[in-house]
């Protein structure tokens, strides 16, 4: 046995035929026969159900395309680890971010990693936080930077410090000079909304009994944050979104556990980190 027959093998079970999966590999059907017969002779085993047009996995043959997937992803792994040492710190990063996490990870800190790692680029992919997980489970990036809360199931991650969420606006719109809120003190308020905290919001405003008035609802930190810079309302935003201000606003800390997040980084369990990864992930632990 070797990667190539586990390699055919696996195509034929992908394509559910011989003659499909000898056109994906562009070789054609006897040779590819034949490396099936002597998969199955070398471990006297059924690999495939030959009943029907398309061929259909035994419980072995399922075991065994299992196995294969992990022998070739660690083949993979290896190669990747080979490579990697023998380069060091340098090629392209592809970095998920959110709208309220390109703050706190393009600071003014990331010339000093640069200068630190000069031959890494970067490649950015902004999005919200299920397109940054979607991108992460598809191998299309190596890390994303997300903000809790969220699904963890599937994934690797490394959570910073939480941090409150604020209630943001034009000077007009403050009624004290308190730093910091209440969650009853929205109550009849013109709020804004990020969409992301939406059912969060809802659940903490339905516990507290206030009715606050939704003028307005945002898909991006950005929209919401420039709709109360305008004086369309109050937003209410992670503390880290309100970075990218560029009117004078006010800010209010919200005043309720329920409403604090913080930023992660995540990768995928099956996905090779190499160098500049991992250094990248210990400028994300320093922020």
């Amino acid at each position: 046995m070797d990667l190539k027959q586990l390699q055919y093998f696996l195509t034929i079970v992908e394509e559910g035929s011989i003659t499909a999966a000898a056109a994906r590999l562009h070789v054609t059907q006897p040779p590819l026969s034949q490396q099936l017969k002597k998969l199955e002779k070398e471990f006297n085993v059924v690999l495939f159900e030959r009943d029907s047009r398309n061929l259909q996995l035994t419980a072995v043959g399922q075991m065994f395309a299992d196995r294969a997937r992990q022998l070739l992803a660690l083949s993979n792994v290896i190669q990747k680890e080979i490579v990697d040492f023998s380069s060091g710190y340098k090629g392209n990063l592809y970095i998920g971010i959110t709208p309220t996490a390109v703050p706190l990870v393009l600071s003014p800190k990331i010339a000093e990693f640069h200068q630190n790692y000069p031959m890494i680029n970067f490649e950015f992919f902004e999005g919200n936080s299920a397109y940054i997980h979607d991108l992460v489970q598809k191998g299309i990036i190596d890390i994303g930077i997300i903000r809790s809360p969220f699904h963890l199931q599937g994934i690797k991650y490394l959570k910073k410090e939480p941090e409150p969420m604020v209630a943001v606006m034009s000077p007009e719109y403050n009624w004290s000079d308190c730093v910091s809120c209440s969650v009853d003190e929205l109550d009849g308020k013109q709020l804004i909304i990020y969409r992301r905290y939406e059912s969060i919001l809802n659940e903490v405003f339905n516990l507290h009994n206030v009715l606050p008035r939704i003028i307005c609802k945002a898909e991006r930190s950005s929209s919401a944050l420039r709709a109360a810079e305008s004086g369309l309302g109050i937003a209410l935003l992670p503390s880290g979104a309100t970075q990218m201000a560029q009117e004078k606003i006010v800010q209010k800390i919200l005043d309720d556990d329920c409403l604090y997040t913080s930023p992660m980084a995540i990768w995928a369990y099956d996905h090779y980190l190499n160098k500049s990864a991992m250094a990248f992930l210990d400028y994300f632990r320093s922020l």
